[in-house]
């Protein structure tokens, strides 16, 4: 099939509008610095503009159909589960939480329909429990093995986490001491994309439906010799299904590669984030909003990586830096919590092929983070803590070894000596053994996940605390992580994974009151133990099916928030008729507390929401000729059956709603 450039050409004034729009908001509220990150991001898109106009044509077929992939099974031992480009896209997902709801031991929270209010209730992912610590939590987010989070509150901002950008995103649900670090007690890492073929290509998607919502993503790619570059821009905005339930999103991204040689390669990765979300309060008022959400972010990534038959590596240096805007909270007539952080460091890693049996990794992060919070009320418009600074130094090390016969077995051994400016030293091993025969897979694992206090505890001290609270006498969080899995694929189309898991937290961080003052201490221990199974099925040679299943048996203390005692996921996927596919979803989910679990004592949550089973649908529509290349139409339907759910007490999400959508190829 021929393609077109007028494509593109036709719909760019869609781009100036947004764009204008923006703008025009900002100048409103004067923040003159997001209006540059704004000019910066539309120049970028015009300048690809009239670069497509010039650049020759590349012919390509628009594929709609992917399957759904099982869980993978690595040396360690480990069970990552992974979501793809072309499944976010199915699951018509705007935010990482919507990417992630299908996911086995994994549950969500939110507010809006576009938009994440903070980053606990009104914007957050929970894997098997771990992540319901606020402030802090134990859930890493990382881009390309970057972290990617809010320095102080030592938590992730989902709206900062652009996944119209990433080629897959892997989900680690135990701990990840040697891979990750510090604050991985649970992963989820977002490996961005990268062109590897001669030319160049580019979409544009734009989707329009329920509560005024609107959606619009841009991506230009090509590679032209050694060197590669990504142009890209998402905005999205809704008015929300209930009243002050609003918010946008918008995300610009460029990533440029350059092959120095045959076995070096040079990345930078650039994105910028400017995002706002309401808080609507409860359907029933017993809880009033909350207030206004604004969240700016930018993070630039610069790489170098090699690549030979026996080694292969990187050297990563980062910086992020943004600010959170809390207003008109409820608690504090009044309030403003503002706060500025950044975070920084470099990350190394080289992997060692030293014969046919034996692996080593080695390597060695080292992350800076900093940042102050001003807390302005009428009467106190200046009540700013000082800029504070941690750093985290921890090398790390681990070997794997291979040994073939009728059962092909690998043992893989590692550790992590994590230094910290302020706090003790930890040591964090994991070892993991993968059993295969034919196609059945056996796996265990064990791994200490640390989590150190976050900046959170020195500046909470400074501006909320009074008197001496110790904060400097914390410890770091620690889990210990066991994990016994077992996969076996039928046929080459069925593959069926069972898993048992144990957590056993230590030294969870909480405020102890009385005695005066209020002191910070490691105190509070809890644990989980379930069962997951999952199973995949390519029962043709265009459809897929894919069923989960998450059983957590024993929670202690039985309070623990977002950890359903049975969850249920499942996804089909059907190409028809040779233009059509089908792509439907349902999520079920027993009653659980829903409360994020404060760092006060005591912290006992109290409410509920009630079980839920929600469905959702998307159909495709690709129209092809000869002459161009085809145009994709798609209507998404979300909770088909009008069903009354929630996340959060009170907090009823939207009934059935559709989305319209469009998505050119040029």
């Amino acid at each position: 099939m021929l393609c077109t450039i007028q494509y593109f050409n036709n719909f760019k004034f869609l781009n100036h509008f947004v764009y204008y729009n923006l703008i025009k908001k900002r100048i409103k509220e004067k923040s003159y610095m997001n209006i540059l990150k704004i000019l910066v991001a539309g120049s970028l898109i015009s300048i690809v503009n009239l670069f497509a106009q010039e650049a020759p044509v590349k012919l390509q077929e628009l594929t709609i159909y992917a399957p759904i992939e099982s869980p993978v099974i690595n040396k360690s031992g480990e069970l990552v589960s992974t979501v793809s480009e072309q499944q976010i896209k199915d699951l018509n997902a705007f935010d990482l939480q919507s990417a992630l709801k299908n996911v086995p031991g994994v549950t969500i929270s939110k507010y809006n329909v576009v938009g994440n209010f903070g980053g606990a209730e009104g914007g957050g992912i929970f894997i098997r429990g771990m992540g319901t610590s606020r402030p802090g939590g134990e859930v890493l987010t990382l881009v390309d093995d970057i972290p990617k989070m809010v320095a102080v509150w030592s938590h992730p901002m989902m709206d900062f986490l652009n996944i119209n950008v990433v080629e897959r995103i892997d989900v680690y649900k135990g701990a990840q001491p040697v891979k990750f670090g510090n604050k991985a007690f649970a992963a989820v890492n977002m490996i961005t994309k990268r062109p590897l073929e001669e030319g160049y290509n580019g979409n544009l998607s734009l989707q329009y439906g329920s509560f005024n919502t609107f959606k619009e993503s841009f991506m230009f790619s090509g590679k032209s010799g050694d060197f590669d570059y990504i142009f890209a821009n998402t905005y999205a905005t809704s008015d929300g299904h209930r009243k002050d339930a609003d918010g946008y999103i918008f995300n610009a991204t460029t990533k440029f590669g350059y092959e120095l040689d045959d076995n070096w390669d040079a990345t930078l990765f650039v994105n910028v984030s400017d995002n706002y979300a309401n808080d609507p309060g409860s359907s029933d008022l017993e809880v009033l909003s909350k207030g206004k959400y604004y969240t700016d972010d930018f993070m630039v990534v610069a790489s170098l990586e090699n690549s030979y038959d026996e080694y292969n590596g990187y050297i990563k240096a980062y910086y992020q830096y943004g600010k959170l805007d809390w207003q008109d909270q409820d608690e504090t007539p009044g309030l403003d919590t503002i706060t500025k952080y950044s975070q920084y460091g470099t990350h190394l890693k080289e992997n060692i092929s030293l014969s046919n049996w034996l692996d080593l990794m080695t390597g060695f992060d080292c992350d800076v983070s900093t940042g102050n919070v001003n807390a302005k009320v009428p009467a106190k418009p200046n009540n700013k803590s000082d800029y504070s600074t941690f750093i985290v130094s921890s090398p790390y090390a681990a070997a794997s070894t291979t040994f073939e016969g009728i059962v092909d077995s690998v043992f893989t051994f590692g550790a992590r000596h994590f230094l910290h400016s302020e706090f003790d030293s930890e040591f964090a091993p994991e070892v993991g053994a993968v059993f295969s025969y034919n196609q059945t897979k056996l796996a265990l694992n064990y791994a200490k996940g640390v989590n150190y206090p976050g900046l959170f505890v020195k500046i909470n001290s400074e501006i909320f605390m009074p008197g001496d609270n110790r904060w400097e006498d914390l410890k770091a969080e620690t889990v210990d992580h066991y994990e016994a899995s077992l996969q076996q694929t039928l046929f080459d189309s069925f593959t069926v994974t069972f898993s048992s898991f144990f957590d056993y937290g230590n030294d969870r961080i909480i405020v102890v009151v009385p005695p005066f003052p209020p002191s910070w201490q490691n105190v509070d221990d809890f644990s989980t133990k379930g069962f997951e199974l999952s199973a995949s099925w390519n029962f043709l040679d265009d459809a897929s099916l894919f069923a989960g299943a998450t059983w957590m048996y024993d929670v202690d203390p039985v309070d623990l928030p977002y950890i359903p005692e049975l969850s249920i996921n499942f996804g089909i996927s059907w190409e028809f008729m040779d233009d059509w596919k089908i792509v439907v979803d349902g999520t079920y989910m027993d009653s659980y507390y829903a409360l994020i679990r404060k760092r006060n004592e005591p912290s006992a949550v109290a409410e509920k929401v009630d079980s839920f089973f929600v469905n959702n649908c998307k159909l495709y529509y690709t129209l092809s000729s000869e002459n161009r290349k085809p145009i994709l139409f798609s209507l998404s339907v979300d909770n088909i059956f009008n069903v009354d759910y929630e996340y959060y007490p009170g907090y009823q999400m939207p009934g059935t709603s559709v989305m319209f959508g469009i998505e050119l190829e040029i």
